[in-house]
């Protein structure tokens, strides 16, 4: 299903830009909130970068679940810091993040990076005890992937969970 999504991103993104004039002004207006700083370019580039966030982890160890059937702890990195930790902060600092101080050199909040990496330890430590992990070997990762989000400007929806799958130790 992802790979279907993504081919569409690419075909939409391709008709945006290609397609004609028509076509491409309704995308552009339907598009144009959806862009932030970084789609600055010609590409918006940040759908498609969460949608890779989320999936490459999964298609990286999809060969080790059909071989024995269990997840690898690899495979929930996007889930956990894309889908449930970069969203828990953008809720939080929506709500209360001007009334905390930022990291040194960013836009980024102390408030956001812990409900981030609060709400990623929890899912974590109900994924080991449900799979049998140690729930202690998610920690250091999670916590380097919350930092590496906090001075992270490009394409952080793809580099965080990367960062972290590559960290996270194997089953």
């Amino acid at each position: 299903a992802a790979v279907c999504v993504l081919l569409a991103f690419f075909l939409i993104e391709w008709t945006r830009r290609s397609g004609p004039p028509a076509t491409s002004k309704f995308l552009n207006d339907v598009l144009g909130p959806f862009r932030d700083a970084r789609d600055s370019g010609e590409l918006i580039f940040t759908p498609i970068a969460l949608l890779l966030g989320l999936s490459l982890p999964v298609w990286n160890f999809c060969y080790s679940w059909s071989q024995d059937g269990t997840v690898p702890p690899q495979a929930w990195s996007g889930v956990i810091t894309i889908a449930l930790g970069d969203s828990v902060a953008a809720l939080v600092v929506r709500r209360w993040g001007h009334l905390w101080f930022h990291w040194p050199g960013t836009h980024r909040t102390l408030i956001g990076s812990g409900a981030s990496f609060i709400s990623q330890i929890l899912l974590w430590i109900g994924l080991a005890a449900f799979y049998g992990w140690p729930w202690r070997a998610g920690l250091l990762p999670l916590a380097l992937g919350v930092l590496a989000e906090a001075y992270t400007e490009q394409i952080d929806n793809l580099a965080i969970p990367l960062l972290v799958m590559s960290l996270l130790p194997s089953s």
